[in-house]
């Protein structure tokens, strides 16, 4: 995929913020009481999601229009239910309502640049079939 469109940087740029301030959350969730599952769940459900979070940002900004979709869904699982926390946690842990409100923003700007035109135009395929079939010998 040649001829990356320059807001393709910027998108991955978001996506990889979104990963860092997932990160700077898990030190800080760490520095805190363990919760029920304890210290070891909370470090194997970051690096199940986040592993694959950031294979995705790869395949975007090699071109894969799939990565979209991908980061997409991980959005819905991963983030979004933590947005209703944002408000009650402003008070106790600010620093993780701060991160999560940021995370939220900046995918959503991402997924703004990646399913619009002109960057979106980049992900399809070219066609590759030939236009017309010689006959059969």
């Amino acid at each position: 995929m040649s001829n990356k469109p320059p807001a393709i940087r910027l998108a991955t740029a978001l996506f990889t913020a979104v990963w860092v301030f997932g990160a700077i959350k898990l030190v800080r969730s760490l520095s805190l009481a363990p919760s029920a599952g304890g210290h070891g769940f909370t470090i194997f459900a970051f690096a199940a999601t986040y592993s694959v979070m950031a294979l995705l940002i790869v395949y975007l900004w090699q071109g894969a229009s799939w990565a979209r979709g991908g980061l997409f869904v991980l959005f819905l699982i991963a983030i979004a239910p933590g947005l209703v926390l944002v408000l009650p946690y402003a008070t106790r842990i600010p620093l993780l309502a701060i991160l999560t409100a940021g995370q939220a923003i900046a995918a959503i700007a991402g997924f703004y640049i990646v399913f619009r035109e002109p960057t979106a135009g980049w992900f399809k395929r070219p066609n590759t079939t030939p236009l017309t079939r010689g006959p059969r010998r």
